[in-house]
């Protein structure tokens, strides 16, 4: 055990866990001692003292996008080739199968870990 072991686990147990070295070396050096992050991080190894932070962001769900499936959208050039000013109605309908079978698809491959 080393000069400063002992204010390395002091300095540790006061950040609950979560300091790590570079914090360590600060919170030192803010109480007059001198000694170099590497240092205290040959402490924190001997001493079996792990950093604890936080897990990673979690992101929304994926809405569906073009960019989905990695290729060029081709869906707003099929609804304008099939779009008909004497039936409004039926391009609501394509739309919605066409997103249908999209989202089908999607579940599909993720169930099967594609």
């Amino acid at each position: 055990m080393g000069k400063f072991s002992g204010a390395v686990y002091e300095q540790f147990g006061q950040s609950r866990s979560a300091a790590g070295s570079r914090s360590i070396m600060s919170m030192m050096l803010e109480d007059g001692e001198q000694i170099g992050r590497f240092k205290v991080r040959g402490h924190m190894q001997e001493l079996g003292l792990i950093s604890k932070q936080p897990g990673s962001h979690t992101y929304k769900k994926q809405q569906w996008s073009c960019q989905t499936f990695r290729r060029p959208c081709v869906m707003p050039l099929m609804l304008t080739e099939l779009h008909d000013p004497a039936n409004p109605g039926l391009l609501r309908v394509l739309a919605h199968s066409i997103l249908s079978a999209m989202e089908t698809f999607h579940e599909v491959n993720q169930e099967l870990g594609l």
